[in-house]
Formats: C-alpha cells, sequence, structure tokens
C-alpha cells in the first residue's frame, strides 16, 4: 500500500482541551422547569474572570471604566544597555492616569485599531435607545470583564420582545457584544434568543439575524457595525417562524447522534506513518470520534426529552445551545451509564473562551449540510 493512498491517524482538533478534567458535582439530575435550579447554573469562578455585574440600567456602563491607549514601544541594546525606539510599531497599554501608571498589555500587529470598551459600549446603548422599533424599558443586561479587563462582553435582554414557541417556552431577544483591547479578540456580536425558565440562550445564525465578526484594523467603524444591531430585532419575529418549522420536523434518536458525530464531535485524520502503524496491528481505527464530547451531547439531548420536549429539530437546536450556555457552570457535567462524572470545563480554564468557542460551533452546526439535509 503506497503511503498516499493511506489515511492519516485520527487526532484530536478544533476541541476544548478536555485532559485531566476534575470532577466538581456529584450529579446533574435537574429540572429545566424549576426556577430553583437556577443557582446550579451559575458560572465557575475563575483565575480569568475580572467583573461581573448583572443589572436592569441600561446606561451603566461603570464595569467598562478601565482605560487602554496605544503607546511607543522601546527595545533594550543589550550592547549599550539603552532602550531605542522600535519604529513603525505601538504598543497597548492600560492607561491609569490617577495613578500615573502605564502597564503594558500587548503588541498588536501594525494595522490594529484599538477600540476602548467604554465609547463602543456606549455606543451600542445609544442606538438601542433611539431607535424607535426596539423598546429598552426593561431590560436584562450582564456585564462581564475578563483578564484584566482586556476583553469585555454586554449581554442584552431586551424582555418587552418576545415570541412564543407553541408551549415550549417564551423565547426573548438578546444581544451580546464581545471586545477586546489586548488584539486577542476580534469585536464580535451575537443575537439571538434567551429561553428563560432554563437561562438557555439561543444563538442565531444566517442571514436572518445579525452576526459580525470584524478585526480591529483601520477599516474598522465600531458605530458602523453595532448599527446593524437595530436589524436583528426586527427579524426577530421571523426567527419565531424557523422554529416552529423546526418544532414540526421530526428526527429520530439515530439521526442526532449521527449528527452530533460528524458535525461536532468528528476527529480530523493526520500522521500518515502512525496510522499504518495501527493498521499492522490490526487495531480498531473506527473511533473517530471525541467520545467524552459525544457522550455529553446526547446527555444534552436526552435532558432535552425529559422537560417534555419531542424528539424534532427545535429540540436538537435545544440541545446545542444548551451545551453552548452551560459551559463552565454546574450542568457542564454529567453522570454516565457507569456512575461517572464527566466534567467538560476544566476547573482553571478559560470558561470565556469555551462558550464563545461553542457558540461560533453551534453557528457552523446549524449551517452545516447536514442540518440543512434534515431540516428538509
Amino acid at each position: 500500500m503506497e503511503n498516499n493512498d493511506i489515511l492519516e491517524r485520527p487526532v484530536q482538533t478544533d476541541i476544548e482541551d478536555f485532559t485531566n478534567p476534575t470532577p466538581q458535582h456529584g450529579t446533574t439530575e435537574v429540572d429545566l422547569h424549576n426556577p430553583n435550579q437556577e443557582s446550579s447554573q451559575e458560572i465557575l469562578r475563575t483565575d480569568w474572570d475580572s467583573q461581573f455585574r448583572v443589572h436592569s440600567d441600561i446606561n451603566d456602563h461603570s464595569i467598562f471604566k478601565s482605560k487602554f491607549s496605544e503607546g511607543d514601544v522601546y527595545s533594550l541594546n543589550p550592547y549599550t544597555q539603552e532602550f531605542q525606539k522600535v519604529e513603525g510599531r505601538k504598543g497597548i497599554f492600560r492607561d491609569e492616569e490617577s495613578e500615573q501608571k502605564f502597564s503594558f498589555v500587548s503588541l498588536p500587529s501594525k494595522d490594529y485599531k484599538l477600540v476602548d470598551h467604554l465609547p463602543l459600549f456606549e455606543e451600542v446603548t445609544t442606538q438601542l435607545v433611539e431607535c424607535e422599533d426596539i423598546s429598552t424599558a426593561r431590560v436584562h443586561i450582564e456585564d462581564r470583564t475578563y483578564e484584566e479587563d482586556t476583553k469585555a462582553i454586554r449581554t442584552i435582554h431586551l424582555l418587552d420582545h418576545t415570541v412564543d414557541i407553541e408551549g415550549t417556552g417564551e423565547l426573548c431577544m438578546r444581544i451580546d457584544v464581545l471586545n477586546s483591547t489586548n488584539s486577542s479578540w476580534k469585536f464580535q456580536v451575537f443575537t439571538g434568543a434567551y429561553r428563560d425558565y432554563c437561562r438557555n440562550s439561543m444563538v442565531f445564525g444566517g442571514e436572518r439575524q445579525y452576526y459580525a465578526m470584524k478585526k480591529h484594523t483601520s477599516g474598522f467603524d465600531y458605530k458602523q457595525e453595532v448599527s446593524k444591531i437595530k436589524n436583528a430585532v426586527s427579524n426577530f419575529a421571523n426567527q419565531g417562524d424557523v422554529f416552529r418549522a423546526w418544532l414540526n420536523t421530526k428526527v429520530t434518536d439515530q439521526q442526532v447522534i449521527e449528527f452530533f458525530k460528524e458535525v461536532l464531535c468528528k476527529k480530523k485524520l493526520s500522521d500518515i506513518n502512525s496510522l499504518q502503524e495501527t493498521i499492522d496491528k490490526d487495531e480498531d481505527i473506527a473511533k473517530q470520534y471525541n467520545q467524552k464530547e459525544l457522550g455529553f451531547l446526547i446527555h444534552k439531548w436526552e435532558e432535552e426529552l425529559k422537560t417534555g420536549m419531542n424528539r424534532n429539530l427545535y429540540t436538537l437546536y435545544n440541545a446545542l445551545t444548551n451545551w453552548s450556555t452551560h459551559a463552565g457552570t454546574n450542568l457542564d457535567s454529567y453522570e454516565n451509564e457507569e456512575g461517572q462524572i464527566k466534567t467538560m470545563t476544566q476547573k482553571k480554564g478559560k470558561v470565556h473562551e469555551t462558550r464563545l468557542r461553542r457558540e461560533g460551533r453551534v453557528l457552523k452546526a446549524i449551517a452545516s449540510p447536514l442540518f440543512t439535509e434534515l431540516s428538509s
């Protein structure tokens, strides 16, 4: 057999690092309709967190007051022991004027454009408040910053913009805006819904709703990007029509498992030589899937069915967003058939990064050909 004709050995790619999991809870058997379960969904605090605040004042941006500025960068000449300015480059610094501190944060690319958190989130508020089609009278807001305030997320639930999906739960319009000042995150906006009774945030994608991911470059105009959020609210009711269609699209357990395997849990094949060794040893080469993650997704599917949901595409979508929403919470663990507790997020992991990756993967999953095939 020629090497070019040999498949590569399965290796893990594009999956969170689940090595050395630390079980935190004895069981995750929950009643999603029970409001007292909310405490079990509290995000596990980690060393990466800076600030977290829940409130109902859309004009309160106090959590984003940290200021960041651009500044010159200098390098030490080892021969003269003198600092020399690095031409053509700017660094990002935490600017604490009151304490006269200017602390180095990162060295971004040459075309990086710094956008501070406060003016960005103030612009989001201004455009939402001034839009006649949007009601901001009743809102639920979650503000978060991470890694010494260099990363920030504002989540806004517009409580007066809701839609009922035939008794499966009232959905509330939700907007997530993400920003970073250390060049690690692109500017991102997710629009979706918030299924209140189980605190499950549902990520929307495609043409009917607005999702943006923009680099902080010289051509980036955050005011222009923020203005596009308003259109998502006007399309919110249309998304309910899609959900209702999914509610009437039946799926089987086997179809759901195959979807999880092929779209979310499949591993990439590489390392031809190692695979040849596997073949020579007559070992099982069919395990091309992340078995732990597959088991967890199946658990989320079963969890949805226990609430009274039927086997349909909308329930599958709920399972996906249930998985993405609860990264780093008590609901990110489950007990398998052997009585073992499987914890999907490491105790010291970056929960905010894990949640963001999962939401992106949900968007890709519902845009996949297999999901389209299931919905047709």
